[in-house]
């Protein structure tokens, strides 16, 4: 099994990708790549609180688990709300709606953002190896 160091690990790499893609202009997988940083590193806490990792990709559902055990984790869910969106969005061109706007660099600029702040928030909670 993954360590949570494993899946913040991974989470920094999305968010490596996420910045590449907004240098380069493309907006829409930059905030993918946001949303699955965000999932990892949710997962990462609630596998050093219960030891185990639910399995969904719900954000909101993740976050609820996380404060349950830990009231005091930082209120995240109107960011997590918005990253929500990019998973199936951006994901699969037949789950948008017809003529559904793509995120701009602009968004993407501020999904990358959310993320960074929830990542810190996450290693503060994380014990070192």
């Amino acid at each position: 099994m993954a360590s949570p160091r494993d899946w913040v690990s991974d989470a920094e790499e999305d968010l490596e990708s996420a910045r590449a893609l907004i240098d380069r202009g493309i907006a829409k997988h930059a905030c993918f790549h946001c949303q699955q940083a965000a999932e990892k590193v949710l997962k990462a806490i609630l596998l050093c609180q219960a030891g185990r990792i639910p399995q969904t990709h719900d954000l909101a559902l993740l976050f609820h688990a996380i404060r349950k055990a830990d009231p005091s984790f930082p209120d995240h869910l109107a960011a997590l709300q918005t990253l929500k969106a990019y998973y199936m969005l951006v994901r699969y061109p037949d789950a948008r709606p017809p003529g559904a706007p793509m995120p701009s660099l602009q968004e993407a600029q501020s999904a990358l953002a959310l993320a960074e702040r929830l990542l810190a928030d996450v290693k503060q909670r994380i014990p070192s190896p």
